[in-house]
């Protein structure tokens, strides 16, 4: 666990949704914010987001995950100069039909009928989590590489989840 994470100091609690499989058909909204909120990736001029070279990988590696996961697709996506927003389809964009309605038809009524037990031995592949981890993974190592950094946070770091 990295050293500036104190759970005695820090205490921040998952949104995630207790025992939801997160390998389910449907649409994620994904923020990712980066470590200390240092404006590393773009910087805002008259009311228009710049890209710096960071974010251009940042935005790289994101348009490339389907590439990489085959049930990806993207929605749209937004990088600003200390987060990312994204959505990600999970099972493809023909997905908005039944398994996106009925995930949130059924959970505005108490019932999770989609969710399931995940696995306690690590994150599942193919899971959001999954497909987070390798894009915060790969952009990292490619920023620490320009900026001679290797092993530098760039993302803020969310302990999973008790």
């Amino acid at each position: 666990m990295p050293s500036h994470y104190d759970p005695n100091k820090h205490h921040r609690r998952s949104i995630r949704l207790k025992g939801c499989d997160y390998t389910t058909a449907g649409a994620y909204f994904i923020t990712l914010c980066t470590h200390q909120r240092e404006c590393l990736f773009a910087t805002i001029e008259d009311g228009q987001v710049q890209l710096s070279l960071f974010g251009q990988v940042v935005q790289s590696c994101w348009l490339r995950l389907p590439q990489h996961f085959r049930s990806v697709e993207l929605d749209a996506f937004v990088v600003m100069p200390n987060h990312v927003h994204g959505i990600i389809w999970l099972g493809g964009m023909d997905c908005r039909g039944e398994a996106f309605v009925s995930r949130f038809t059924t959970m505005s009524k108490g019932i999770n009928t989609n969710a399931s037990p995940l696995p306690r031995d690590g994150t599942q592949p193919g899971s959001i989590g999954a497909i987070v981890q390798n894009f915060k993974s790969v952009s990292t190592r490619r920023i620490n590489q320009l900026r001679k950094t290797a092993g530098t946070p760039v993302w803020h770091y969310f302990p999973a989840p008790a």
